[in-house]
């Protein structure tokens, strides 16, 4: 049982990855929805992308430079997924959003309760 549950816990922590990938996607998506040109899709698609990674690579990542601990750093994830989920909403992707969010809130309650 042991095993099995380690091999869950892996798989959760390859879930969030894959969440924080689709977080870079659903920036860009934003951006390439949002611009009127191929000049402000790209810039909007890129640089809202460039920045997210930036953010993250700062205060969210395992091995962030400022790492963030507790609350904070609950309240950072609530603020930085939560936005990408918006930018879903806003572009018209709902039920895209919604899954988004569902799927998160799932692995966040799988990464507290096994302390991950």
């Amino acid at each position: 049982m042991d095993t099995f549950i380690y091999v869950l816990q892996i798989c959760n922590l390859g879930l969030r990855f894959v969440l924080e990938l689709c977080t870079l996607a659903a920036f860009a998506y934003w951006g390439i929805q949002r611009g009127n040109s191929t000049l402000t899709k790209v810039l909007l698609g890129g640089g809202s992308v460039i920045v997210a990674m930036l953010i993250w690579g700062t205060f969210g990542s395992p091995k962030a430079m400022i790492p963030l601990e507790g609350w904070i750093r609950a309240l950072f994830e609530a603020a930085f997924f939560g936005l990408a989920a918006l930018s879903l909403h806003v572009v018209g992707k709902h039920v895209w959003a919604a899954i988004f969010l569902i799927v998160l809130v799932g692995n966040w309650l799988l990464m507290y309760m096994w302390n991950q």
